[in-house]
Protein backbone atom coordinates (compact mmCIF):
# COMPACT_ATOMS: atom_id res chain seq x y z
CA UNK A 1 0.00 0.00 0.00
CA UNK A 2 2.69 2.25 0.88
CA UNK A 3 4.60 1.74 -1.98
CA UNK A 4 1.84 1.88 -4.33
CA UNK A 5 0.81 5.84 -2.78
CA UNK A 6 5.09 6.30 -3.46
CA UNK A 7 4.77 5.62 -6.71
CA UNK A 8 1.73 7.83 -7.44
CA UNK A 9 3.38 10.68 -5.71
CA UNK A 10 6.89 10.23 -8.07
CA UNK A 11 4.25 9.96 -11.16
CA UNK A 12 2.52 13.09 -10.07
CA UNK A 13 5.73 15.07 -9.50
CA UNK A 14 6.94 13.98 -12.59
CA UNK A 15 3.96 14.63 -14.37
CA UNK A 16 4.56 18.62 -12.85
CA UNK A 17 7.95 18.84 -13.69
CA UNK A 18 7.46 18.11 -16.75
CA UNK A 19 4.32 20.59 -17.46
CA UNK A 20 6.73 24.03 -15.79
CA UNK A 21 9.30 22.40 -18.33
CA UNK A 22 7.32 21.83 -21.62
CA UNK A 23 5.09 25.85 -20.30
CA UNK A 24 8.49 27.53 -20.57
CA UNK A 25 9.83 25.80 -23.51
CA UNK A 26 6.95 25.90 -25.88
CA UNK A 27 6.66 29.84 -24.73
CA UNK A 28 10.24 30.66 -25.52
CA UNK A 29 9.81 28.72 -29.30
CA UNK A 30 6.66 30.80 -29.83
CA UNK A 31 8.02 33.65 -28.77
CA UNK A 32 11.86 33.37 -30.44
CA UNK A 33 11.73 30.95 -33.21
CA UNK A 34 8.30 31.42 -34.50
CA UNK A 35 8.69 33.52 -37.82
CA UNK A 36 4.57 34.91 -37.21
CA UNK A 37 5.31 38.49 -35.78
CA UNK A 38 1.54 38.01 -33.97
CA UNK A 39 2.55 34.86 -32.26
CA UNK A 40 4.68 36.83 -30.55
CA UNK A 41 1.43 38.41 -28.26
CA UNK A 42 0.24 34.70 -27.16
CA UNK A 43 0.93 34.12 -23.84
CA UNK A 44 0.71 30.34 -22.36
CA UNK A 45 -1.52 30.81 -19.73
CA UNK A 46 -0.61 26.91 -18.14
CA UNK A 47 -0.17 22.88 -19.69
CA UNK A 48 -1.84 20.15 -18.63
CA UNK A 49 0.24 16.64 -19.18
CA UNK A 50 -1.76 13.78 -19.19
CA UNK A 51 -0.74 11.33 -16.59
CA UNK A 52 0.56 8.62 -18.96
CA UNK A 53 2.29 11.57 -20.67
CA UNK A 54 0.43 10.98 -24.40
CA UNK A 55 -1.22 13.98 -24.37
CA UNK A 56 -0.64 18.13 -23.36
CA UNK A 57 -2.97 20.79 -23.74
CA UNK A 58 -1.30 23.84 -23.77
CA UNK A 59 -3.55 26.92 -22.63
CA UNK A 60 -3.05 30.22 -24.12
CA UNK A 61 -4.30 33.64 -24.07
CA UNK A 62 -4.22 36.56 -26.29
CA UNK A 63 -2.63 40.12 -25.74
CA UNK A 64 -4.77 42.86 -25.61
CA UNK A 65 -3.84 44.42 -28.95
CA UNK A 66 -4.66 41.66 -30.94
CA UNK A 67 -6.45 42.71 -34.03
CA UNK A 68 -7.27 39.47 -35.60
CA UNK A 69 -10.29 36.53 -34.17
CA UNK A 70 -9.16 33.91 -32.18
CA UNK A 71 -9.53 31.23 -34.66
CA UNK A 72 -6.55 32.83 -36.67
CA UNK A 73 -4.33 32.64 -33.63
CA UNK A 74 -5.23 28.70 -33.17
CA UNK A 75 -4.95 27.85 -37.05
CA UNK A 76 -1.23 29.28 -36.96
CA UNK A 77 -0.84 27.97 -33.70
CA UNK A 78 -1.26 24.48 -35.18
CA UNK A 79 0.43 25.37 -37.91
CA UNK A 80 3.94 25.68 -36.06
CA UNK A 81 2.80 22.76 -33.86
CA UNK A 82 5.56 20.33 -36.14
CA UNK A 83 8.22 22.66 -35.76
CA UNK A 84 7.28 22.69 -31.54
CA UNK A 85 7.33 19.00 -31.32
CA UNK A 86 11.19 19.17 -33.45
CA UNK A 87 12.18 21.74 -30.83
CA UNK A 88 10.85 19.52 -27.83
CA UNK A 89 12.92 16.37 -29.23
CA UNK A 90 15.87 18.58 -26.84
CA UNK A 91 14.12 17.25 -23.82
CA UNK A 92 15.16 13.85 -24.78
CA UNK A 93 11.69 12.59 -23.89
CA UNK A 94 11.19 8.52 -24.54
CA UNK A 95 8.32 9.99 -26.64
CA UNK A 96 6.64 13.56 -27.02
CA UNK A 97 3.08 14.09 -25.92
CA UNK A 98 0.69 15.22 -28.86
CA UNK A 99 0.04 19.04 -28.41
CA UNK A 100 -3.03 20.69 -28.58
CA UNK A 101 -3.57 24.38 -27.90
CA UNK A 102 -6.36 25.87 -26.22
CA UNK A 103 -7.83 28.90 -25.99
CA UNK A 104 -8.33 30.01 -22.24
CA UNK A 105 -10.92 32.24 -21.57
CA UNK A 106 -10.70 34.68 -18.43
CA UNK A 107 -13.81 35.77 -16.63
CA UNK A 108 -13.42 39.55 -15.34
CA UNK A 109 -16.19 38.95 -12.79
Amino acid sequence: MQHQRQEKTDTSLRVLRLQKRFEQAISQIIFIEAADPALKSIQIEYTQLSKDLRNLKIYYSLGHRCEQPAIVFQEKLEKITPMIQYSLKKMQLRKLPKIRFILSIKSDS
